[in-house]
């Protein structure tokens, strides 16, 4: 089995097996809903925040098979983390999409399966809209 074949694997148990799908209703939790029109993907991330910790996550996520591993994996690594340790795993999911080096490329964990979506230039805004939407979620009224 090749690399390549392993990420796909990876990208595809991400995509069916997704955790974090319990909602979160309490009512100090966060939300943030974005919309990829050119895909139709779609992600409403919930988040209770304290003491600068991102101590729950949920998400639907609904759309394409990206979109969805990339909010899986997104939720596996954001959950019980830091609001600077998340801004920097945004940061270097980011440059992942874009070919950018990275200092610690194994901090995004199963994540990195996605790095060949950045030679998929189209697909890329599915990727990223998960991390888009935990990025303005964690610095929405500056819950920090």
């Amino acid at each position: 089995m090749q690399l390549r074949d392993i990420y796909q694997s990876t990208i595809v148990d991400n995509a069916l097996n997704q955790q974090h799908q319990k909602p979160l209703t309490e009512p100090d939790v966060l939300r943030k809903t974005l919309f990829n029109s050119s895909c139709g993907d779609r992600i409403t991330v919930s988040g209770k925040i304290s003491q600068h910790k991102l101590n729950q996550i949920s998400f639907k996520a609904t759309g394409c098979i990206i979109s969805r591993a990339s909010a899986n994996m997104m939720g596996n690594l954001c959950i019980k983390q830091d609001l600077s340790k998340i801004d920097s795993l945004v940061t270097d999911f980011s440059k992942l999409m874009t070919g950018e080096p990275i200092k610690n490329p194994k901090s995004l964990g199963e994540a990195q399966a996605l790095q060949s979506i950045s030679e998929l230039p189209t697909r890329i805004k599915c990727a990223m809209l998960p991390w888009k939407a935990i990025y303005q979620l964690i610095n929405q009224n500056e819950v920090k």
